[in-house]
């Protein structure tokens, strides 16, 4: 099998250490090379077309796949990360053992190349390092042996004796025939050209590093990505993320949250994005809330902490007659020292999520008639990079 062959074969391997969760965040982290259908569709076929797309942008190939290793390190697939490095390493001695090969044979065949050049130059360094004088004391003495044409054999042969230098006669240089030889390999013309072209390169290299710290200098991307605990119960519901629902971008952000609670229970929390883009988890179709409240964030705020608030409730449920683990309360905190109401009841177990460098970027989480469980997704920019790295912390 070929190179590349063993290392698609390691790609199609690979989906079996990954769980939904470590596709989506694959999906996320190169979010900004891959079309927005390949981002919005972390299946096994969506993570192949993803790769395929990293093979066809040449991010990856069968002797180069150190992002892959890193994006894969960034999200903790850290077996990913191990069998790869294996395969990697194995190729490398491979290639070592075919280098040893193919330098033997060169090494081989030059001695043949150096064998030629020396049988064809010999007459001419004979002509051109002895003096002038010795090539006429020691020219060679032919005799001609002729066969009658109607004989067996009608070749003619040449016997030539061959010429012998005397070993007392002085090895001189015949500076003039070196310099015509190095005259006409090297020519003017060639050097001129040689120097234009150290001079572009210079040039092409300075460019390049102008415009790459260009580019550093004015770019900041959503790198660092922070998940929080599920907050609330994971069987209730259905599940829900607003990064997939309202197809967010990475330039997306939260501008408004509104919410309603009846007594001690949120009813339903509603999360606006730019670009009109909103997303409500809970319904209120069949009750009314008897409270509504709104919080909306200045051009520059931003979200940096939340207090959540959980407990057993009774609500309609025949699954759980005895009520009902979800989220009665919430209250979102932001980077400019302002708090939003408080959305709900706080009578139950509260849970707080502060941070100062990291941006509530989306949520996601179970809900149904009510609010089952919230999970919070934070970011902070990082300036200079170009990729995405996860943590947990």
């Amino acid at each position: 099998m070929d190179q590349q062959f063993d290392f698609r074969a390691l790609l199609v391997k690979l989906q079996d250490c990954l769980s939904d969760n470590d596709r989506r965040r694959l999906h996320f982290i190169v979010g900004d090379t891959i079309p927005r259908q390949l981002r919005d569709d972390p299946s096994l076929g969506g993570t192949l077309n993803l790769l395929e797309t990293l093979f066809d942008q040449a991010k990856i190939n069968e002797q180069d796949f150190n992002y892959l290793i890193q994006v894969f390190q960034e999200i903790q697939c850290h077996e990913a990360v191990k069998r790869l490095k294996e395969h990697q390493l194995r190729e490398h001695q491979r290639g070592r053992s075919g280098t040893n090969s193919t330098n033997v044979s060169d090494v081989l065949d030059d001695n043949d190349v150096d064998r030629v050049i020396y049988t064809n130059l010999t007459p001419q360094l004979n002509t051109a390092f002895y003096h002038p004088k010795e090539r006429d004391a020691t020219s060679t003495r032919s005799t001609v042996i002729s066969f009658d044409q109607n004989s067996t054999s009608s070749d003619k042969i040449t016997l030539t004796n061959p010429s012998i230098y005397d070993e007392n006669k002085v090895f001189n240089l015949n500076k003039t025939l070196v310099k015509k030889i190095f005259k006409s390999r090297v020519t003017i013309s060639q050097l001129l050209l040689c120097l234009l072209n150290v001079i572009g390169i210079v040039i092409f290299l300075l460019l390049l590093i102008f415009f790459v710290k260009t580019k550093q200098s004015n770019s900041v991307d959503i790198l660092a990505v922070k998940v929080s605990p599920v907050y609330g119960s994971t069987k209730g519901g259905d599940g829900f993320n607003d990064a997939t629902d309202c197809s967010l971008t990475r330039d997306d952000r939260i501008v408004k949250i509104s919410a309603g609670w009846t007594d001690d229970i949120l009813d339903f929390v509603t999360i606006f994005y730019t670009q009109d883009k909103s997303k409500q988890h809970g319904v209120n179709v069949y009750r009314s809330s008897a409270f509504t409240s709104s919080f909306a964030l200045e051009p520059n705020e931003n979200i940096n902490g939340a207090s959540i608030y959980v407990d057993i409730r009774a609500i309609p449920n025949p699954f759980s007659p005895n009520g009902t683990y979800i989220v009665v309360g919430l209250r979102f905190y932001t980077d400019q020292g302002r708090a939003s109401d408080l959305f709900g009841s706080s009578k139950g177990v509260v849970a707080n999520e502060t941070t100062s460098t990291y941006r509530l970027k989306y949520i996601q989480g179970r809900s149904a008639g009510y609010v089952d469980a919230i999970q919070f997704i934070w970011y902070k920019p990082i300036q200079s990079l170009n990729i995405a790295s996860l943590s947990e912390d």
